[in-house]
């Protein structure tokens, strides 16, 4: 009962989140967005999964998330 009433207060973008985070197939990052976590040195690492048969192709360091 006390999860619906935290679930009412919700925005869309919010619950969103949540679901994909909950999904088997999302990356569990720091980040709301995919592919971007938060390296141990405090800024933003970005990589892109699967391409041309790599794990996963490095984009790089960032000091912002989006």
């Amino acid at each position: 009962e006390e999860d619906l009433k935290q679930m009412r207060n919700w925005t869309k973008e919010e619950f969103v989140h949540i679901l994909r985070r909950q999904s088997t197939g999302f990356a569990r990052g720091s980040s709301k967005y995919r592919g971007v976590t938060l390296h141990k040195c405090g800024r933003w690492e970005a990589r892109m999964g699967q391409l041309l048969g790599k794990k996963y192709i490095y984009l790089g360091l960032f000091d912002s998330e989006v």
